[in-house]
């Protein structure tokens, strides 16, 4: 697993890694630069002090008691506020399907980059079981992979039940809560194309009326804010991932022309794509591999 330009070999299920928050914040003067992980989630549970994130290119306060969950390609920073402490989970994409198809451990709260706040009781849980999970990995037992696995399927699945009682994900295991799943696979899939809503709508055999309602409702975003906001993710992912022009990345993502695709971007951030560019730079690109 290789993370913060690491190259190591670990004994672990299909690659993980967990370790004390402040352990990584204090080789790095409590600054983690911009960067993103190819295959890999990970979980920063905050249990005392606070911090900011930018999390593809959006600011974000961290104040413990929380746990914020970064899903892969997500570029992400942080500047923690010393004294901190806290824990950081890295998890491999093989080793959550293998948990999904096995242990039948829901995998929903992964599909978004994601901040939590926590309650006592909420905090209380989640500290037993990530120092749990820090004992286990450094211990050289009997059935270590099999605990380690034990460990993080519940781990996982109080993160899904903490995002069942949340506004986000009311109704997520409904019929509105599965179609707005899927338009969001849709989106994923088709994000580039530039697909008009009925478009979405049609592959998921509802209006579009119908749609635009229920992205409303349990999203608080238009269908069309939700398209548009994962465009732009891929927008902003291009300009500091890649050397492409600004021109080649509107072709790229199927804009009729770079000005709008330039309007379109300072619509929604406020700066335009070479602005965005230079504020943030280039940034380093991780794998699991």
């Amino acid at each position: 697993m290789r993370m913060y330009g690491e190259n190591q070999a670990q004994d672990n299920p299909d690659f993980l890694h967990v370790e004390p928050l402040l352990e990584r914040s204090r080789q790095h003067e409590f600054r983690i630069r911009p960067h993103r992980h190819n295959g890999l989630h990970q979980l920063f549970f905050l249990g005392s002090g606070s911090g900011v994130a930018h999390l593809d290119g959006e600011e974000t306060r961290l104040q413990a008691p929380c746990l914020l969950l970064v899903r892969e390609m997500c570029v992400h920073d942080f500047h923690w506020e010393p004294p901190v402490s806290g824990h950081v989970l890295t998890l491999a994409r093989p080793l959550c399907q293998r948990l999904e198809q096995y242990r039948h451990v829901p995998l929903q709260a992964l599909a978004q980059t994601r901040l939590y706040a926590l309650d006592e009781t909420a905090l209380a849980q989640f500290t037993d079981l990530f120092e749990q999970l820090l004992a286990e990995y450094r211990r050289d037992a009997t059935a270590r992979i099999a605990a380690l696995e034990a460990l993080l399927s519940l781990l996982l699945v109080q993160l899904a039940r903490l995002g069942d009682h949340s506004g986000q994900a009311r109704e997520e295991g409904g019929r509105s809560g599965r179609y707005l799943q899927g338009f969001t696979a849709l989106i994923e899939a088709h994000h580039h194309q530039q697909q008009p809503v009925s478009f979405y709508a049609g592959q998921l055999g509802i209006t579009p009326t119908y749609l635009n309602a229920l992205c409303r409702e349990l999203s608080g975003q238009s269908a069309l804010a939700l398209i548009h906001g994962r465009l732009l993710v891929a927008a902003k992912r291009s300009l500091i991932y890649s050397d492409a022009g600004i021109s080649e990345i509107a072709w790229a993502l199927n804009f009729s022309e770079p000005a709008y695709f330039s309007r379109f971007f300072k619509r929604l951030t406020g700066l335009s794509p070479r602005a965005f560019r230079e504020r943030h730079g280039r940034v380093e690109y991780m794998t699991a591999g």
